[in-house]
């Protein structure tokens, strides 16, 4: 006969998890990467997320699983190409683009990100940051509207170290 061992449910938990959105529109400087100011705690299972410095930071080793979606509003510029970059420890690893090419109207574009990050150690920050060019000079990136969270990132663990 077989030994059965005790299973820790504590590592089969996806946690620490965080998912945050942006409360009100943040301008930016156009063609300029920029971290989102993702301001609005709408869970933070660890407390692991900080709202000053707009960082998850772990605490926990693992391999995680990052996302994001971003809305800009560039007006009525019409030539524009957005990204998102999810930095760790302040070096960019993942990006997404989206290039609507000449001549469409992309005010209101939304670019996301998802991926898995392995080899997390328990001090290893995270921020989102975003790119957008727009010959108007002002371009931003929407926060929430009538109920709506129009820019969110979030992350959470999926396995242990």
């Amino acid at each position: 006969a077989g030994v059965l061992n005790r299973i820790d449910a504590q590592f089969f938990q996806n946690t620490p998890a965080f998912y945050v959105s942006l409360t009100s529109n943040q301008t930016i400087s156009t063609s300029t990467l920029t971290t989102v100011e993702f301001d609005d705690e709408i869970l933070d299972s660890d407390g692991t997320y900080d709202t000053s410095t707009y960082r998850f930071t772990p605490a926990v080793a693992g391999t995680y699983y990052f996302y994001t979606r971003m809305r800009s509003d560039t007006g009525s510029d019409n030539n524009q190409i957005q990204s998102a970059a999810l930095r760790k420890n302040g070096t960019i690893i993942e990006r997404s683009y989206v290039n609507t090419g000449t001549g469409a109207k992309t005010d209101n574009e939304t670019t996301g990100l998802s991926v898995i990050v392995p080899s997390v150690n328990t001090t290893d920050y995270f921020d989102m940051q975003i790119y957008i060019t727009d010959t108007s000079g002002s371009p931003s990136v929407v926060g929430q509207g009538s109920g709506v969270h129009y820019s969110t990132f979030g992350g959470y663990k999926l396995i242990g170290a």
